[in-house]
């Protein structure tokens, strides 16, 4: 066992005499035990938990990962059935992501090319099927529907309406990432934690790219799939960040044969003490030189330190003393995660071949983006509805059966060929899944100034890693390099006698 239960009454009277545990303030920074190794206690199993085990394994810490879910992952989830292999989160990676490569190789994780892969970040250009006359009329890129009127992506120029010359030029799922990177004042990484940028944090991105001089017509295809709730609701310098981020880590698009989750599955099977699944931590207290660690299903655990990779929208029903301050509470309720919502239809029939326009397709309907995927004989198997922000949440309102229905009506509005063509697989909402909350976390206007430190800072002996405390690298890459400050943090607190080790 890595961590020591603890007596359920003495756990109890710990939280509940709540005089006697603000008494304890913060607790001394002291090495731990004389011959005993320093002890972890992990909430979540997603890639940053994980990594973060592992780091402190291999520094001789006792560690135990609770994990809420029967699965490893977080929000790296891979479904797998006769159809087609479905990426739910964390769908590609990146040659440039040099912290998963190093962990796939050390793990003796395949990676493969992802430039096929058909979804929102690597689009295959050619994904119908038909004689090869059909293709060639049909052409290479997606279909786009804009305005109630569907068209191939070497339309736009000619049939755009209500856009500038110039946006005439931009496809309009790429209006939005084409204003925000001309003349990006983030010249590296860290400049969108700095002062001098702080400005910028003052205005949404609707503004800010309104300032660039957008045409009305092009600030409304940009809130087609905006990768935030609205342009309207969104920081600008949080939009920048990310552009900065896509600039500075620019690579080729890569999947891990099987499925993505594979790699967080190497990694929980890599520990020395197996994963807690089924775990759900409650209630985090810390005093004296312990922290403890109460669970839904009446577990307890007494550690040196706890570290929360936990979204910040499960993290609020976690009973936290001494509670965080005013700010850092407010962080962790106040901090919004965009709204994703995938639904997967399967293809009975090609109906892109009848109607002669490409399988993927970017539209300003509910439905937004759609996706082939590809089955293991490399045929097109099912489609991928892709709706996030506002979008995703009217379609979270529903049932998942009336959601399904409603998917389906949308697209046959608008190819009339798919009726009959398609039926339901399945459908995740990541902002009405508990554990997560949302796909990911953003910034409104103000809050990158006043918020995102206190995300990071340690309550008592509790700390946090997780993508949203990440400060250079997107994503996943971002989730492990919160798991690197983390550890570091840890160790100088509790073990300060070493130094961490690689990767």
């Amino acid at each position: 066992m890595n961590t020591s239960h603890v007596d359920r009454r003495a756990f109890l009277g710990v939280i509940g005499a709540s005089a006697g545990a603000l008494a304890f303030g913060a607790p001394r920074s002291l090495p731990h035990a004389q011959g005993r190794a320093p002890r972890a206690v992990v909430i979540g199993a997603g890639l940053s938990g994980l990594y973060a085990a592992r780091l402190l394994e291999r520094r001789g810490w006792q560690v135990t990962v609770l994990e809420a879910q029967g699965r490893v992952g977080g929000r790296v989830h891979s479904r797998h059935d006769s159809l087609v292999r479905v990426e739910w989160g964390g769908q590609v990676l990146s040659t440039a992501y040099t912290r998963m490569i190093g962990l796939c190789q050390e793990l003796a994780v395949p990676t493969e090319s992802a430039t096929a892969t058909h979804g929102p970040r690597g689009v295959c250009a050619t994904c119908h099927k038909g004689p090869p006359e059909v293709v060639a009329r049909i052409g290479s890129g997606s279909s786009l529907y804009v305005s109630g009127r569907l068209m191939r992506e070497g339309d736009w120029k000619t049939e755009a309406r209500g856009v500038s010359d110039a946006e005439r030029a931009i496809l309009p799922s790429r209006l939005l990432s084409t204003y925000i990177s001309r003349a990006n004042p983030l010249e590296h990484a860290t400049a969108w934690t700095a002062p001098p940028h702080a400005d910028l944090d003052q205005l949404s991105v609707a503004d800010y790219v309104a300032r660039l001089g957008a045409s009305e017509e092009a600030l409304r295809l940009m809130d087609v799939a905006p990768n935030c709730r609205s342009i309207k609701t969104a920081s600008a310098l949080w939009a920048l960040r990310d552009d900065q981020r896509r600039r500075s880590l620019t690579g080729l698009p890569l999947q891990i044969p099987g499925g993505n989750q594979r790699l967080a599955e190497a990694m929980a099977d890599a520990l020395r003490t197996p994963v807690r699944r089924g775990t759900a931590a409650t209630a985090v207290h810390s005093g004296g030189q312990d922290v403890f660690v109460g669970c839904a299903d009446n577990t307890e655990y007494r550690a040196d330190c706890v570290i929360s990779t936990m979204p910040l929208p499960a993290l609020t029903r976690v009973a936290i003393s001494p509670p965080p301050g005013r700010v850092q509470a407010e962080a962790f309720t106040g901090l919004a995660y965009t709204a994703i919502t995938l639904i997967v239809l399967e293809v009975v029939k090609p109906f892109w071949i009848d109607d002669q326009h490409s399988a993927s397709m970017w539209t300003d309907t509910p439905i937004e983006r759609v996706f082939p995927l590809r089955n293991a004989n490399g045929d097109v198997g099912a489609l991928m509805v892709f709706v996030d922000g506002e979008a995703a949440e009217r379609l979270d309102a529903m049932d998942e059966d009336r959601r399904h229905a409603y998917v389906i009506e949308q697209l046959i509005g608008i190819r009339p060929a798919a009726k009959g063509a398609v039926r339901p697989l399945a459908s995740v909402s990541w902002a009405k899944d508990r554990w997560s909350g949302g796909a990911y976390q953003c910034f409104a206007p103000g809050q990158v100034s006043r918020l995102r430190a206190a995300t990071a800072l340690p309550v008592g002996r509790l700390h946090f890693a997780g993508e949203h405390t990440a400060i250079t690298s997107p994503g996943m890459e971002g989730a492990l390099e919160s798991a690197e400050r983390v550890v570091a943090e840890v160790v100088q607190r509790y073990a300060p006698d070493g130094a961490v080790t690689g990767k």
